[in-house]
């Protein structure tokens, strides 16, 4: 992969490399903004409808989506070696987009699944931070690829209006201009803007 765009850190490189892996497996070129539906089906991943949820008894739906709604994002199970992914119907579609990508990353990179447990008679989910902050942003790579990122901040336009081909929030779009090592430039960009001036 010699010769392509990336960031000048090297965690901020290690990050794209791994998206632009993702997209290489599945015959997606390096630069492209990934509509994560698109790279789901690519990958023979089966997103579960919402609507599924109304299927479940009242006490099981409300548990899921009430009482325990706001701790989780999304939950995966492999059924008959197919991966299905189902996103908590109460979040947002800008909250369905990265989480949907980070799904799909765990998957591409062999991530270990986290395991239930039970300390004390109280049910515990593992978590390895790492993992998940390196599929996280990984994900967002796949949607906001640097060049897209880089090009839109030296061009002096705001963070909040780098292009995205899903809805994504505005934290999302300052997350990814950050881990991609862009942050200093487009401050300077907007003081420069605010001041009627510009800065190279």
């Amino acid at each position: 992969m010699a010769g392509l765009f990336l960031p000048f850190t090297p965690k901020a490189k290690a990050i794209e490399m791994k998206a632009i892996g993702i997209k290489k497996t599945h015959g997606i070129g390096p630069y492209a903004a990934i509509d994560p539906s698109d790279l789901a089906a690519r990958m023979g991943v089966e997103i579960i409808p919402s609507s599924w949820v109304d299927t479940l008894d009242p006490g099981h739906r409300r548990l899921l989506i009430v009482e325990i709604g706001r701790a989780w994002s999304a939950g995966s199970l492999v059924v008959d070696g197919r991966t299905h992914v189902l996103l908590n119907p109460g979040h947002s579609p800008e909250r369905h987009s990265p989480t949907l990508a980070e799904e799909l990353v765990h998957v591409a990179l062999g991530h270990a699944k986290s395991q239930l447990m039970t300390v004390d008679g109280v049910p515990m989910r593992t978590c390895q931070h790492d993992v998940e902050s390196e599929a996280y942003a990984v994900a967002v790579a796949l949607i906001l690829p640097y060049r897209t990122v880089f090009n839109h901040i030296r061009a002096g336009e705001p963070v909040e209006t780098i292009p995205s081909p899903v809805p994504v929030s505005n934290e999302c779009r300052a997350y990814r201009t950050k881990i991609a090592g862009m942050w200093p430039t487009a401050l300077a960009r907007l003081r420069a803007r605010r001041s009627g001036t510009t800065s190279n």
